[in-house]
């Protein structure tokens, strides 16, 4: 899958980087 846009992307990234922060 890759994102339509770099605005996507970053959306993209920053939700991983919560969901990786609420894991660990």
């Amino acid at each position: 899958m890759k994102p339509h846009s770099s605005i996507g992307f970053c959306i993209y990234a920053l939700d991983w980087g919560k969901i990786i922060e609420t894991v660990h």
